[in-house]
This record gives structure tokens, sequence and C-alpha cells, in this order.
């Protein structure tokens, strides 16, 4: 029997500090690099605010997302 192969994407969880004004300059950039080299993003409440069309996880949840995934 096969046994089942662990996923080979790497995973980045962005967790920033609330209301930080620097966050809405440095997410885009961030995000732009992290995709174009792989990586799958999740991002807290709090950072999700500032851009669209990542997936958002509490930050309670954060840690087991990125075993999980």
């Amino acid at each position: 029997m096969a046994s089942p192969q662990a996923s080979t994407q790497k995973t980045a969880a962005i967790i920033s500090r609330p209301d930080s004004p620097a966050v809405a300059q440095i997410i885009p950039g961030l995000l732009s690099w992290l995709t174009e080299h792989g990586y799958k993003v999740i991002l807290d409440l709090e950072t999700a605010q500032y851009v669209s069309g990542q997936e958002v996880v509490s930050r309670a949840q954060m840690a087991s997302k990125l075993w999980i995934s």
C-alpha cells in the first residue's frame, strides 16, 4: 500500500500588529513575493483588512492550519 505523500507546497502565515500603518504598505509586496516563490499564504483577521483574495484564519487557529494544509 502506498503511503500518502506530504504536500510540497510551503505555507506562510502573516500576523500583523493591529492598527499598524506600515502593514498597508508592506503586505502587497510581501504577498507578491511569497506567491511568486510558491507559498500558500494565510492571514490573520487584522492583516486581511489590507488585501483581498487571501485565506483568512483566526490567530487561535493559525498553527493548526499551518500543519494541516
